[in-house]
């Protein structure tokens, strides 16, 4: 086989080991869909069978409505209202919420029903018709619960009814239910404050809680961004990897180039019979492809050689890597590469 081709071939075949990889990785199609597979529904949205069993719901929820019978009505709609939440749904939910005593929950549903009739427009006219004068309503029959501080809260938790309450709502009117309500004050496992009170429908009631938290304990000395010792951060190798083998992949380029030149000084010298013979002028072009493969071999050699270099950095001092965090207390790498008349040599430390 002539060494030019022999030389291309190899060129060719390097090259596409180096880049097919990352082009099947990149242009891979995803899985096509075989032919008569049903359309699926968007992410999120319902599908028909649900909004089939929605609308039986619904229709139940209404018979149960009718009947009287508000816990079974509630259920019904909360169930629709995961499928697909409108606002007659979070009106129906708020009327059999109000049913039942659950005047807070009734006055959210009824306010957030009109928030939403009004964005679904005429599709939700019925509700913005009768929603307002419900608030109204359920406005002068809830009952309201103000907390006030004396001292200080720091580290213990505000909780209504065993649950969790947050202090921003401290000094505000807290709607609640008419009945029996429980406020405490826990600090760990402990309650260090409590207050039982009885709300009739519209009435209001203010609440003292003694709290005097101590100090929180003082911040840890260690700097924010200190690594845990035992923790070690898995090491990040594919740059390494990568810049390595386009190292390699350039050096074989270089050579391959290098072999070129060498084949093109075969040729020439074969056409000089002797030393007082003159060369065959026409091979002009060849002296100068030569220099081109010279020139494009040192090039190789010297890129190749330094990305060669820099994998074997990387590869020892891993971005990312647990060698990364304690790079302060080694010192740091240098990589050198020059060229000579014996070729490119790189030298480093690390």
């Amino acid at each position: 086989m002539n060494v030019r081709r022999w030389c291309s071939f190899v060129l060719t075949a390097g090259v596409s080991l180096v880049v097919a990889p990352s082009l099947a990785r990149a242009e891979a199609p995803p899985s096509a869909a075989k032919p008569g597979d049903a359309k699926p529904t968007p992410a999120g949205q319902p599908s028909p069978e649900e909004l089939a069993a929605a609308r039986e719901l619904w229709a139940r929820g209404l018979e149960l409505e009718k009947a009287k019978n508000w816990a079974g009505a509630l259920a019904t709609f909360e169930k629709v209202g995961k499928v697909r939440m409108t606002p007659q749904v979070r009106y129906h939910v708020g009327l059999a919420s109000e049913q039942l005593g659950k005047l807070v929950d009734a006055l959210n549903a009824y306010q957030l029903a009109v928030q939403e009739a009004r964005l679904a427009g005429d599709k939700g006219r019925d509700v913005s018709e009768h929603a307002p004068a419900r608030i109204e309503v359920l406005r002068g029959r809830v009952a309201k619960i103000r907390l006030h501080i004396v001292g200080r809260l720091r580290t213990s938790t505000l909780l209504l009814d065993g649950k969790k309450l947050s202090s921003a709502l401290l000094e505000q009117d807290i709607p609640v239910d008419p009945g029996k309500h429980l406020v405490e004050v826990r600090r760990g496992d402990t309650v260090v404050e409590k207050s039982a009170l009885e709300l009739e429908e519209g009435s209001s009631e203010s609440i003292d809680l003694r709290v005097q938290d101590p100090e929180p304990p003082p911040a840890s000395s260690r700097p924010p961004n200190a690594r845990t010792p035992d923790v070690e951060a898995k090491p990040v190798l594919w740059p390494a990897y990568l810049t390595g083998g386009a190292g390699i992949a350039m050096l074989a380029a270089g050579g391959v180039f290098w072999a070129l030149r060498e084949d093109t000084i075969a040729t020439i010298r074969e056409s000089c019979v002797g030393p007082d013979t003159e060369c065959d002028l026409g091979l002009r072009s060849e002296e100068d492809l030569g220099r081109g493969f010279t020139t494009a071999g040192r090039v190789l050699f010297g890129v190749g050689g330094a990305a060669l270099a820099a994998g074997v950095v990387l590869w020892l001092v891993p971005p990312g890597g647990a060698a990364s965090s304690s790079t302060s207390a080694r010192p740091a790498s240098s990589v050198g590469v020059s060229f000579g008349p014996n070729g490119v040599s790189v030298r480093g430390g690390f």
